[in-house]
């Protein structure tokens, strides 16, 4: 702690150093990996016959997934 004259005044000072750093680890496990895990099962998904009645509701499925889980990291990255 430090005595700061201004005028006739004496006043205290005090200096705080902080550190931040940034975390790059946490985007890319919270954000990229599950990413990647939910095109590579889209990019497998074309693999059904077109055919299938099971493929539009899989894709359907898909896209809700994603939404939620941008919705979810909207929430927790800043």
């Amino acid at each position: 702690m430090m005595k700061m004259t201004v005028g006739t005044n004496q006043y205290d000072q005090i200096i705080f150093y902080v550190a931040i750093r940034r975390r790059p680890r946490l985007y890319v496990i919270n954000l990229l990996v599950p990413s990647g895990f939910l095109v590579a099962i889209d990019a497998l998904s074309f693999y059904l016959p077109a055919e299938s009645e099971n493929r539009a509701p899989f894709k359907m499925t898909l896209l809700l997934g994603y939404n939620v889980f941008l919705l979810m990291m909207n929430d927790l990255l800043p």
